[in-house]
């Protein structure tokens, strides 16, 4: 949950939860306490925070410009 740059904390934090979740096929107790654990910590993802999202290097064109169709239709 560590991240030197701002606009990719919401990035690593989503591949820490995706990870936690696949891990549930291998051990479903230890992953249940880290995903508990981890969502106790998810309280600062907000809307308003996807738009640092347009300034992380590593997400890519396209998805950039998903987010932004996605705002504009909002």
């Amino acid at each position: 949950m560590a991240s030197p740059v701002a606009s990719a904390a919401q990035r690593n934090d989503m591949l820490l939860w995706n990870s936690c979740k696949q891990y549930m096929k291998v051990d479903i107790v230890c992953a249940v306490a880290a995903t508990k654990a981890l969502s106790r910590h998810l309280w600062y993802l907000t809307e308003e925070l996807v738009l640092l999202s347009l300034f992380d290097d590593e997400v890519t064109q396209h998805a950039k410009e998903q987010i932004t169709s996605n705002i504009i239709n909002i």
